[in-house]
């Protein structure tokens, strides 16, 4: 979307309005841009000058930009400078991450409205709760005509804690639920995810290369290794993000509902999916608390459907990885850590019972589920939340040793996966051959035997390819 702004060399005179809000009514947002920002703030020798670095991702397309903002006297206006970067640099730059001030992560709306251009950022991670609405204005003088469907707190223009989110320091005052409260425990749901075999590739490093065959190995190793894990969560990460609105309903769930149904579950398809990162392992949650009705079972199938395009597009380019998924009480501590029941139970059952590549489902979450047979809803809502219940229910099947897991073949989600049956074809037979490739190759005969029983469940499911 372009931006009315005077074109300044490569700056540009930014003349923009903040103001908190409390809520927003999407289904009202007009025709609109999603993205998906990540951002770093860089340290910076003028006081004035605000630089960043930002990965925007959207509709699974990601681009990096480096962006120095210079704060003038007055509140609204200031000089900025977006220069699109590729990856290399990005990664760069972020070594001089300034460390007084978090990196944070939004969901960010831009559009037109009374022919004045706004932002709305709802923010993620340890700013959760707080949405602000930005106006990109003509002139200083000009007035912001807010939007309908946005309720406004107060005017922020000016406000340092606004401005120049966020410092170590610094408290922000949400506009959420929260605000003004300590960090409370709530119902979680959790997945884990690890990569497999890393653990003995990394064992394989005997100590500094010398020699030019020591070098070539090295560097191979590392290849095997750093490069696996950085792709890994290369791929998380670009899968995280919001569906557009004509597929964030499965079919299945569509055929169901009635055109006022229909609607209440688009409302509803937005859930955030945090993400944290460490070692191997990937961890992808869902915040219950403050969710309502029939939303969480909507939460949670954007997540199995995650995790299923996950494991599909990753066993195409021969990387194997096991996981689970489970729920219970956990509370984020500082830095957005996640610690509690849900993490423990998802731990125990990928280290004791998942074994080979599969997504392992726990009871606690089953239980969870069922438990909506029982909530008082109205009409509309009970017919959603039955819905998204069958279709989940669906996703779900027990394997051959009775172990519940994730069904990610499943006719439900792999219509989901692609827009067209053919690109869903093609991964698959990808799939297979790298499959047959990790069976062919493989001495361990414990190793043999999981890769076998993927085989075995594509078979199952129609979805083997031969040569």
């Amino acid at each position: 979307m372009r931006r009315q702004a005077r074109i300044v060399s490569d700056n540009f005179i930014e003349i923009e309005k903040k103001f908190l809000i409390s809520n927003i009514d999407a289904s009202k947002l007009p025709d609109h841009r999603e993205t998906i920002i990540e951002q770093t703030f860089l340290r910076s020798s003028e006081m004035n000058l605000d630089r960043r670095i930002r990965a925007e991702y959207c509709h699974g397309d990601v681009r990096y930009y480096l962006i120095e903002k210079y704060l003038t006297s007055r509140p609204a206006i200031s000089f900025t400078r977006r220069e699109e970067i590729g990856k290399r640099h990005f990664e760069k730059l972020g070594s001089f991450k300034d460390p007084e001030r978090k990196s944070l992560r939004k969901r960010r709306w831009e559009f037109v409205w009374n022919d004045q251009q706004f932002r709305i950022d709802k923010y993620d991670g340890p700013l959760q709760g707080l949405m602000i609405l930005e106006a990109v204005l003509r002139h200083e003088n000009e007035d912001a005509r807010i939007p309908g469907f946005c309720t406004v707190v107060r005017e922020v223009t000016g406000e340092n804690e606004y401005s120049r989110l966020p410092t170590e320091d610094s408290e922000v005052r949400s506009s959420g639920p929260a605000a003004g409260r300590k960090k409370a425990a709530a119902f979680h749901i959790v997945a884990l995810v690890d990569l497999l075999g890393q653990g003995g590739k990394l064992g394989r490093f005997k100590g500094i290369p010398r020699t030019r065959n020591e070098k070539r190995t090295f560097t191979r190793l590392t290849r095997a290794t750093f490069g696996t894990v950085e792709h890994f969560r290369e791929r998380i990460t670009i899968l995280n993000q919001p569906l557009p609105m004509a597929h964030a309903v499965p079919d299945a769930v569509k055929e169901e509902l009635h055109p006022s149904q229909l609607r209440l579950a688009e409302r509803s398809a937005e859930s955030a999916i945090g993400l944290q990162f460490f070692t191997d392992l990937a961890l992808l949650k869902i915040n219950l608390g403050g969710q309502r009705r029939h939303r969480p079972l909507i939460g949670l199938y954007g997540l199995l459907r995650q995790l299923g395009l996950l494991m599909l597009t990753e066993l195409a380019e021969g990387v194997l990885f096991r996981g689970a998924i489970e729920a219970g009480i956990c509370a984020e501590l500082n830095g957005g850590d996640l610690y509690g029941q849900a993490i423990s139970r998802a731990y125990a059952l990928e280290s004791d019972v998942a074994v080979y590549p599969r997504i392992v489902v726990g009871t606690h979450l089953l239980d969870y589920v069922r438990s909506f047979e029982e909530k008082r809803l109205s009409e509309n809502e009970r017919v959603v939340s039955d819905s998204y219940a069958g279709v989940i229910g669906k996703c779900l099947r027990q394997d051959t040793d009775g172990v519940l897991i994730l069904s990610y073949l499943d006719p439900v989600l792999r219509k989901s996966y692609f827009g067209h049956e053919n690109d869903f074809a093609y991964v698959v037979k990808s799939a297979c051959r790298a499959i047959r490739r990790h069976r062919d190759v493989q001495r361990d005969e414990q190793l043999n035997e999981r890769v076998a029983r993927i085989e075995e469940y594509f078979r199952s499911q129609g979805c083997w390819a031969e040569r």
